[in-house]
């Protein structure tokens, strides 16, 4: 019926979320962590908590809520931060008797045959790369056969493709591409294996777009996570030429400890980062003006504001759509905690990229982060709310804009009626 859910993968959800649910019909909870058999949750109030052992009803009130109950063993009574917390193990009805699927994602192809009018061959995809693909079939094919491919990839879609038969080995058809397949297919092969990178792919001769649906996005709390934050941005920095005899370590700054760590993993390894530093009005717990030297007007100080930068993306992930969704994440964290303004900075050479993410210019000056490495620094700045009302929005902005409807909804949602009414 359950097991113990501390043995699983767990999710970390950061407070605020808006994950929320409603125990026993009438206390308040909030998500802090999930697994596939279970969650954590704080309570509020904290009246009426349950002991070890009991079986409670646990209800999903967040957004897109179906309203179904289910039933939920206490496995751990504590507190967090004052706050009582509760270790739940979801009770599952038993698996229904079904055929299982092979532990590595399943891949199909079809094609009209050369030999026989209307008739449709079917393969299984053994192996495939730059050059061509191998299929496994017994359906007799003529040499040098021309197909027309429909590869029926798990989870991701139909790729179409044009091959010709290069070579048949018992089972085995050697395919070699006539035109490939665009780029879904790269998605399939990442999303079964977790050991490859889209620098492979291209390497092979595959065409990579955007991985970001393959990837999960979080934040990082833990040292050996920000020991791997650290070496991240190393290796980006090294990739472009900078801080060639530097170490992890000299990229560590004050900044990091009244900051959120946002994370973009892939196969469990962190490919990509952004920090978001909450400066809550304190000119020294701002990077750009500490470190930076810019000067932030007035009247962004009295708004209130939070800094976004520190970004990188693996060398091996770039170019593969995955700091977009970073930066949506960074807006949202934003929005979330209050706040409408994000600062950020850049060189001469991204300028343009932060343009079309809605970013609007301050200033400029010459900084210096390390000997030798001197840059023209852009100072610039993103009102959410502009981005949220701007007519015909671009596609990068529209994603923009989608993160901030989303952080608005739940920040909504969680605000009393009252407040919400007036404001």
């Amino acid at each position: 019926m359950f097991d113990d859910c501390r043995s699983r993968p767990r999710r970390h959800i950061y407070l605020g979320e808006g994950l929320t649910f409603e125990l026993a019909g009438r206390i308040e909870a909030e998500a802090i962590d999930l697994t596939s058999g279970g969650l954590g949750l704080v309570l509020r109030p904290i009246a009426g908590v349950p002991s070890v052992g009991d079986t409670v009803r646990v209800r999903y009130t967040g957004r897109g809520a179906s309203g179904e109950a289910q039933d939920a063993v206490v496995r751990h009574v504590g507190s967090l931060r004052g706050q009582t917390r509760l270790g739940l193990s979801l009770v599952h009805d038993a698996p229904a008797d079904d055929r299982r699927w092979p532990s590595a994602l399943p891949a199909c192809a079809s094609a009209a045959s050369p030999w026989f009018f209307q008739e449709r061959l079917r393969f299984r995809i053994a192996a495939a790369g730059g050059e061509g693909i191998t299929l496994r079939g017994t359906d007799p094919l003529p040499p040098r056969a021309q197909l027309d491919l429909d590869l029926h990839l798990a989870d991701i879609g139909i790729e179409r493709a044009r091959g010709r038969v290069r070579a048949v080995h018992g089972d085995e058809i050697d395919v070699a591409w006539i035109d490939p397949p665009p780029r879904l297919l790269s998605r399939f092969l990442l999303a079964g294996d977790g050991s490859l990178t889209p620098a492979e792919l291209r390497a092979g001769g595959l065409p990579v777009g955007s991985v970001a649906s393959e990837a999960t996005y979080e934040y990082a709390k833990a040292a050996g996570e920000l020991r791997e934050i650290l070496a991240l941005r190393l290796r980006a920095h090294q990739a472009e030429g900078h801080l060639t005899r530097g170490t992890a370590a000299d990229l560590r700054s004050p900044f990091d400890g009244h900051s959120r760590h946002l994370t973009c993993r892939f196969g469990g390894r962190i490919v990509g980062y952004v920090r978001v530093i909450f400066v809550n009005g304190d000119p020294e717990r701002s990077q750009y003006v500490s470190w930076g030297g810019h000067e932030v007007p007035r009247w962004l100080w009295e708004a209130g504001f939070v800094e976004a930068g520190a970004g990188a993306v693996h060398p091996d992930f770039q170019r593969a759509g995955l700091f977009v969704p970073l930066m949506q994440h960074a807006y949202r964290v934003a929005v979330q905690s209050g706040h409408r303004y994000v600062l950020g900075a850049c060189d001469d050479d991204l300028l343009g990229m932060y343009r079309e993410m809605g970013f609007e210019h301050l200033e400029e000056r010459i900084v210096e982060p390390k000997p030798g490495w001197r840059f023209r620094s852009h100072l610039i700045y993103v009102d959410t709310e502009k981005v949220l009302g701007a007519a015909a929005p671009s596609r990068t902005l529209a994603a923009m804009a989608s993160a901030i409807e989303f952080a608005s909804a739940r920040t909504s949602a969680r605000r009393p009626a009252a407040v919400a009414a007036s404001a």
